[in-house]
């Protein structure tokens, strides 16, 4: 198969990846809408003499899995849930499973807030949705919860009945299978959305039964467009033989896997789907023609597979360059500036509830030379500048937590120079009271610390570590 490896892990971080502020204006929105439906629900407890609450939220779907690609349309889906506890909601009657009731009372929470929206809030089977003009649609999917006799919160989905989910659990478990393959299936699977994004017209299934597929057909490779091609071969084959997909955590009472796919038409998507990628893959037939592919044709291969000018204005600037060296000059250019890095930031909201009712203080303490030198806070203040090669310190000194409880801590690395490094970090680790960091390389570097006390984050602070060259 040519080799556009290079290639393809520069339209990856070019044309695919979501850029951070746009991820930031995901959240963000989805911030503000919450902000509302918390007001909409207090004046609606004023006006009912009711006395709901929203005791979790968790973000769902491909922002939470971070798989959430490109759209020139801005159509992006941006999933939320809301918990209830389930003694605070109305009970059921003996005609009605109360599932409509709750979402009557979210959709009228929002309504009191709708005036900001040019469409009014709409209620589906599964979700209450939130259209913005410009594209973005939020949905939010109503869950109650209760403690079984472990004391574990059990999570109840509200749709056309109550139905057993773990809002958490799918997120978890595609977190989990990403680190196993390296940080790679999750590239493969926005690279699939990319391709079957590309037809708006195309009815395909969505971004959950695309990431079930590559993670039981994904097939690992050095080289980015070697593991893409694969791994949709293999889908291909898989759905040949079986076109029938389950969910990865839930199990019925017999142990096996329960059906994603309730619906003729759901089943028709993915039988689609297998179609349009087996179509896909014939355009690419050129790339292991030893005799017949160069390096423009492949080029215009991966832009036909993509419907992308990406690919084809770099086989259009290879045809107009006749010397090998100016054409790897021009390669050289156009990627001169690619980090091809690890996305291993984790998110706490995506591990524990969070139930943020107690307080903790953080301080940073320098060493240099084997020497406690002053605190970070000191050194900012005095606009003294945070040199590599020093110790920091961090020790939680203020903590309101009643024990038992566990401690967790958070590096997160940003900038250029920690995505060349490939080190950008950000796993949430269990740990203690103290912990230690080195400064290695120059970024804004930020330290969370969470603390969990019968599994939700209770207490969080954090700490900004700039540091220059």
């Amino acid at each position: 198969m040519f080799n556009l490896d290079k290639e393809m892990r520069s339209f990856y971080r070019k044309k695919v990846v979501l850029s951070s502020e746009k991820q930031k204006s995901l959240i963000d929105k989805k911030d503000k809408n919450l902000d509302r439906l918390n007001v909409g629900l207090e004046e609606y407890n004023d006006e009912n003499g009711t006395d709901y609450k929203i005791v979790d939220t968790i973000v769902q779907g491909s922002v939470a899995m971070q798989t959430v690609i490109q759209a020139e349309d801005n159509n992006y889906d941006i999933d939320v849930g809301i918990a209830f506890n389930k003694d605070n909601l109305p009970q059921p009657t003996t005609s009605e499973n109360n599932t409509k009731t709750v979402k009557n009372i979210v959709h009228s929470a929002l309504l009191k807030k709708s005036s900001v929206f040019k469409y009014e809030p709409e209620k589906h089977t599964n979700c209450i949705r939130i259209i913005y003009s410009d594209g973005y649609h939020i949905d939010f999917a109503i869950y109650r919860r209760y403690k079984d006799e472990n004391d574990e919160y059990i999570y109840e989905h509200c749709g056309a009945d109550w139905v057993f989910r773990n809002p958490r659990a799918i997120t978890k478990w595609f977190k989990s299978r990403d680190k196993a393959y390296s940080y790679n299936l999750k590239r493969v699977v926005r690279l699939l959305k990319a391709y079957l994004k590309q037809d708006s017209s195309w009815s395909v299934p969505g971004g959950l039964i695309q990431s079930v597929l590559a993670d039981e057909c994904f097939k690992s490779s050095s080289r980015l467009d070697e593991m893409l091609y694969n791994t949709i071969e293999a889908i291909i084959n898989r759905l040949d033989e079986d076109t029938e997909v389950n969910n990865p955590i839930d199990k019925d009472s017999e142990g096996n896997g329960i059906p994603l796919l309730r619906t003729q038409d759901h089943k028709d998507k993915v039988v689609k789907m297998k179609n349009y990628l087996q179509k896909g893959l014939n355009k690419l037939s050129i790339l292991f023609n030893d005799k017949e592919c160069s390096e423009e044709k492949a080029l215009r291969a991966w832009g036909e597979f993509f419907n992308n000018n990406y690919w084809t204005d770099l086989a259009d600037e290879i045809s107009n360059i006749s010397e090998t060296a100016s054409i790897n000059k021009s390669f050289s250019s156009l990627n001169q500036d690619l980090y091809d890095y690890n996305e291993t930031e984790e998110f706490i909201e995506e591990l524990y509830p969070i139930n943020e009712r107690y307080n903790i203080d953080i301080e940073c303490k320098v060493e240099q030379s084997g020497y406690i030198v002053d605190t970070l806070r000191n050194f900012i203040s005095r606009n003294k500048y945070l040199k590599p090669n020093k110790k920091l310190h961090f020790e939680i000194i203020r903590n309101t937590v009643p024990k038992p409880y566990k401690i967790y801590w958070k590096i997160l690395n940003v900038g250029n120079e920690a995505m060349k490094r490939n080190e950008i970090r950000g796993q949430i680790i269990k740990g203690d009271r103290t912990h230690t960091e080195d400064t290695l390389f120059s970024g804004e570097h930020k330290v969370y610390c969470y603390i969990i006390k019968n599994k939700e984050c209770v207490a969080m602070n954090d700490i900004d570590v700039p540091i220059n060259t």
